[in-house]
């Protein structure tokens, strides 16, 4: 198994919370108590720290990139609070010790599912359980976990982020045309295959270039580059 590296460009700090937000469509205040922690009040008064559930020195890496996805994922159909998911984290890091341990192959296998047993006995409390219309967690996570693709230590090396607004369904999910590559454009977003910034062809447009120009200045088709529009301009 590949060895974590600071030198890996996958680990270098190269998002700010503000634009990490913004590409995978977390309230920025959200993503930020994710990796800054935050305090909360107790039943009886008082207050106490939450430490974050993303450990990062600076700015977030890719790595912390693919964790904040997985996280979106637990958190967007549950009311499953903080404390609960610190407590599934932490039971599956003991089992599989990493610095990332929502992104290592054991977590998408094995430890997938350690991490679902832990959550779901929350779950079970949180949901009303005549509420059969509820997708379960298991194949929440499956549908971002097979948006990610890994190298064959099983490590995350590519990110297609569901675009913001895509109401995202087991049926139906956003097509993989944008995708974040660290070795890519810095890791900015850009249309899968090329390295074209999503914000340069959104720039274009609107300064009024058609889709149909566009698609053929590229050597792309329209559904791309309108694919590639739409992302960008949701998340400026």
């Amino acid at each position: 198994m590949q060895p974590w590296s600071a030198m890996d460009q996958r680990e270098i700090p190269r998002y700010g919370i503000k634009e990490a937000a913004c590409y995978l469509g977390i309230p920025m205040a959200t993503l930020m108590s994710w990796v800054e922690g935050r305090h909360y009040p107790l039943k009886y008064g008082g207050r106490k720290f939450f430490k974050p559930l993303i450990k990062l020195s600076s700015l977030l890496s890719f790595y912390n990139l693919v964790e904040a996805h997985i996280l979106k994922a637990i958190r967007r159909f549950y009311a499953i609070h903080l404390p609960e998911i610190r407590s599934a984290i932490d039971y599956v890091s003991r089992k599989y010790p990493s610095p990332h341990p929502l992104i290592t192959e054991q977590f998408y296998t094995d430890g997938k599912y350690l991490l679902i047993k832990k959550l779901e006995q929350t779950v079970e409390q949180t949901i009303d359980a005549s509420s059969g219309g509820q997708l379960g967690l298991k194949p929440i996570l499956d549908l971002y976990l097979k948006r990610i693709d890994r190298d064959r230590y099983g490590f995350p090396i590519q990110l297609f982020p569901f675009r913001v607004g895509w109401r995202e369904t087991l049926e139906e999910e956003t097509p993989r045309i944008v995708v974040i590559d660290p070795d890519v454009s810095s890791g900015r977003p850009v249309l899968y295959g090329t390295g074209i910034m999503t914000f340069i062809l959104s720039g274009r447009h609107k300064a009024g270039e058609s889709v149909e120009e566009l698609a053929k200045d590229y050597g792309l088709k329209n559904r791309q580059i309108e694919e590639a529009i739409h992302y960008f301009d949701a998340t400026a």
